[in-house]
């Protein structure tokens, strides 16, 4: 297997999705999927 795996919950796995296949990312922050959004933002950070 060429990467490593990793266990990580639904959101967190939506988002890295979401953020590998997308130009924008428009997120509603509302709980419980306001993580998406801060997980977006920080991956974009760098």
């Amino acid at each position: 297997m060429a990467g490593r795996m990793v266990t990580i919950d639904g959101n967190t796995a939506a988002s890295q999705v979401a953020y590998a296949f997308s130009e924008v990312a428009a997120i509603y922050p509302i709980t419980p999927s306001s993580v998406m959004g801060e997980l977006a933002d920080a991956w974009a950070a760098r």
